[in-house]
C-alpha cells in the first residue's frame, strides 16, 4: 500500500526520498561505512498534465538519480530493492516499460555486480509465483531488453533466452500445448481429448507437501465441485516426476483424472514452465489459456466469476 501511495504522490508532482533504513520521506541513513545512502525520484515537470504522460516520464527517468557506481546500495534493500518494487508498480500505468528497462540496465551495466543484482530482482518480483507484483508481460520485456544488449555475458544470454522461451509459451489467451499422459489404469490419453468447458491442469510431484496443500484447497472448493458435477470442468492432475509407482497411489477427489508424464516429456522438452511445483493452468474451450501458472486462489476466483459459473 505504501508503494502505491508513494506512486500517486509522485504523479502529483511531489518529491520523494528513500533512506537506507527508512521509507519514503524519511531522512537518509548511513551505511556501515558511515556514508549517507539515499535515492531520490525525479520531479515530474508541471507541463506534463495527463496521467499517462506523467507516468511515462517517471518510468523513463526513474533511475536518473540512482548512483549505479555506489556498490553500498547493493547492501541496502530498504533503498534499492524497495525502489525496484516501486518501479514495477509504476510500469503498468505507462507505455514506456521497454524504455524504462533500457535505462535501468544501461545504468546498471556500468558495474557487473549491479547488473547481476537487478537481474535477480527482476526474476524475484516479476517471475516468481509468490511475488505480489508478478507480471509476465513486464518480465518478458525485461528479458528482451537484456538480450538486446551486446555486452551481455554469454552464460547470462543462454540462461535468459531459456527463460524468455519458457515465458512465451502457453501465455494467457494462447492455445495450451497438447501432450500425452499415462492414466492410472494403464491407458494413454491426450489433453486435447478432454471436451469439458474448462480444464484445470495440476502439475505436481506426489511427494510434494505444498502440492498436497493445494490439492486439499482445490478439493474443498464448492465452485470446483459444482462445475465438475455438472460436467463442465475437468481436473487433470499430472505427476511430472516420471512413472514411479508413487503417483498411482495418490487418491484424488471424485471426478479428477490421475495422470502421469511417464517419460518426463513436459520437463525435458520445456513444454510448460515447471520450474516451480505445483503449477496450475486453467484452460477454456479449445485449450485457450485463461490462467497461467496461477495460484489456487486465483483459479477459484476465476471460476467464480459470473460468466464462468452461469450457463
Amino acid at each position: 500500500m505504501k508503494s502505491l501511495v508513494r506512486f500517486f504522490v509522485v504523479m502529483l508532482g511531489f518529491f520523494t526520498m528513500y533512506g537506507c533504513a527508512g521509507r519514503g520521506g524519511e531522512t537518509p541513513q548511513n551505511d556501515t561505512s558511515g556514508e549517507a545512502v539515499s535515492f531520490s525520484l525525479p520531479v515530474v515537470p508541471d507541463s506534463l498534465t495527463t496521467a499517462i504522460s506523467r507516468a511515462d516520464y517517471l518510468a523513463e527517468h526513474y533511475w536518473d538519480g540512482f548512483d549505479f557506481s555506489d556498490t553500498s546500495l547493493l547492501h541496502c534493500p530498504e533503498v534499492t530493492e524497495q525502489a525496484f518494487v516501486d518501479f514495477v508498480h509504476i510500469l503498468p500505468h505507462s507505455g514506456k516499460s521497454r524504455e524504462a528497462f533500457s535505462a535501468l540496465y544501461e545504468g546498471a551495466s556500468s558495474r557487473p555486480e549491479m547488473l547481476d543484482y537487478f537481474m535477480v530482482l527482476s526474476d524475484k518480483y516479476l517471475s516468481d509465483i509468490q511475488s505480489p507484483v508478478r507480471n509476465e508481460s513486464l518480465y518478458i520485456t525485461s528479458l528482451e531488453v537484456l538480450l538486446s544488449r551486446s555486452d551481455l555475458a554469454s552464460s547470462d544470454r543462454v540462461r535468459l533466452q531459456y527463460r524468455l522461451d519458457l515465458s512465451l509459451k502457453n501465455r494467457e489467451g494462447s492455445t495450451a500445448s497438447d501432450f500425452e499422459y499415462l492414466c492410472s489404469d494403464g491407458s494413454t490419453r491426450r489433453l486435447s481429448s478432454l471436451s469439458q468447458e474448462f480444464t484445470l491442469l495440476f502439475f505436481h510431484d506426489p511427494d510434494c507437501d505444498d502440492c498436497r496443500r493445494v490439492e486439499r484447497y482445490l478439493a474443498s472448493s464448492p465452485v470446483l465441485s459444482r462445475l465438475i458435477s455438472e460436467g463442465r470442468l475437468a481436473v487433470l492432475a499430472v505427476s511430472v516426476e516420471g512413472a514411479a509407482s508413487r503417483w498411482r497411489e495418490v487418491s484424488y477427489p471424485s471426478g479428477w483424472i490421475n495422470g502421469c508424464d511417464a517419460e518426463q516429456y513436459l520437463s525435458k522438452e520445456s513444454v510448460y514452465d515447471l520450474r516451480a511445483i505445483p503449477s496450475l493452468y486453467l484452460l477454456g474451450r479449445n485449450r485457450r489459456v485463461l490462467c497461467k501458472d496461477a495460484s489456487a486462489e486465483a483459479i477459484v476466483l476465476k471460476l467464480s466469476e459470473p460468466d464462468a459459473v452461469s450457463r
